[in-house]
């Protein structure tokens, strides 16, 4: 069974331009060279300080604008509540630039940023539609637009969008990723590989794009680029949950499955209590026997951070069935088939569980029927499963 992770094409690209189920992306956006020489020059905590009293004194959209990113930045460093925090009070700051101005460009793309990032591509395509057409041409802009468009699922707007920016703004490695996306959304795989590779170019050390690269080949089929992609970005940023997240996906479907698991192990020494993350793990852990109850152990804890995702309850049915728990695997796949009885995961995990539970009639069937699922690594594997029973 494939790890869970960004599947379907629309789903993959759009969704990497806001998430790739780790958490929020950075921003697409580059942050003020002032607002990064004061911390590279004083320190988080000094520039912090320093952005506050500016602030305070000229009550100006540009120095709240700059303390809301200095404080983004700073959150960037922090974990837990203490990220949370900064980052609300980051948004907070750029609340105040905009309602002294309105239309004060950097703030504008900074707010529409954190929207999509929120998950409100709508908000996001909103406050942008606001700006002038001068402003909404800005390489922020576009490619701010053309993301917030793929993400609602409106690809050839968001080509249009890319193709006028980049008449301007050729070099911009944003919006030759925004116009890569939308090739693929629509189809167009050849070009989108043409645009991909230019982003590339443009930004060789942009880890995300790497990311969204890696997502399409996989889409192609061709695990192993994919996988070659998204150890690059590993290797760019080596402390990033998503990097290793996506590295682990992609080295499982290339078949590297020690390769895979390394990297699922890396991410939750950075994070333990990251739910796909360990999910993803105990997929591989119990789809390759190669430990079982590790997998269990794992799904477990996917479980309890995320109790009701049905994803991560379906991988804990799985782990237990292949740690040869029946009794406990059949409560819980049996459930699932109850509420969802078209998913072809369901049928083959709920099937194989059947069979080596004794009640081999109606293992089998199930087992056929996922075997005629759309979902091919699904159908593959209740083949497998079904010459090993004999059929």
């Amino acid at each position: 069974m494939t790890p869970r992770s960004l599947a379907p094409l629309m789903a993959a690209l759009s969704a990497l331009l806001t998430s790739v189920g780790c958490g929020p992306t950075p921003s697409l956006l580059e942050p003020d060279r002032r607002v990064v020489g004061e911390i590279r020059r004083f320190g988080s905590r000094e520039a912090l300080a320093r952005a506050e009293l500016r602030a305070a004194d000229a009550k100006s959209a540009d120095a709240y604008t700059r303390l809301a990113q200095t404080r983004a930045l700073v959150a960037a460093s922090l974990s837990g509540q203490a990220e949370k925090a900064m980052g609300e009070k980051a948004a907070e700051a750029l609340d105040r630039a905009l309602k002294i101005d309105p239309g004060y460009l950097p703030a504008v793309v900074q707010k529409a940023d954190i929207l999509l990032q929120a998950g409100q591509p709508q908000a996001a395509e909103r406050l942008l539609r606001r700006l002038p057409p001068a402003a909404l041409r800005s390489a922020d802009s576009a490619a701010l637009l053309a993301r917030a468009l793929a993400v609602q699922g409106r690809p050839a707007e968001a080509e249009v969008v890319a193709r006028e920016a980049l008449q301007t703004h050729r070099r911009d490695p944003r919006l030759h990723w925004a116009l890569a996306v939308s090739q693929a959304l629509l189809g167009q795989s050849q070009q989108a590989e043409e645009s991909f590779v230019r982003a590339i170019e443009l930004a060789p050390r942009l880890g995300r794009l790497r990311l969204a690269y890696a997502e399409f080949l996989r889409s192609q089929r061709r695990h192993e680029d994919a996988a070659r992609q998204a150890l690059v970005a590993v290797e760019l940023a080596p402390e990033s949950i998503e990097e290793r997240f996506v590295a682990g996906t992609e080295l499982y479907m290339a078949g590297r499955l020690d390769e895979a698991v390394a990297q699922f192990r890396e991410a939750l020494v950075i994070d333990p209590d990251h739910a796909l993350c360990a999910n993803n793990l105990a997929l591989v852990l119990a789809d390759e026997q190669l430990d079982t109850a590790s997998a269990v152990a794992w799904a477990r804890r996917a479980v309890q951070a995320v109790p009701d995702d049905p994803k991560l309850i379906e991988t804990l049915g799985w782990a237990l069935a292949r740690d040869g728990q029946y009794e406990q695997a059949l409560r819980i796949l049996k459930g699932l088939q109850k509420r969802w009885p078209e998913v072809g995961a369901i049928h083959y995990h709920l099937g194989w569980t059947l069979v080596q539970a004794g009640q081999r009639t109606q293992g089998m069937r199930l087992l056929r029927q996922a075997a005629a699922s759309d979902d091919e690594q699904v159908a593959h594997q209740a083949r497998q499963a079904l010459e090993e029973f004999g059929r």
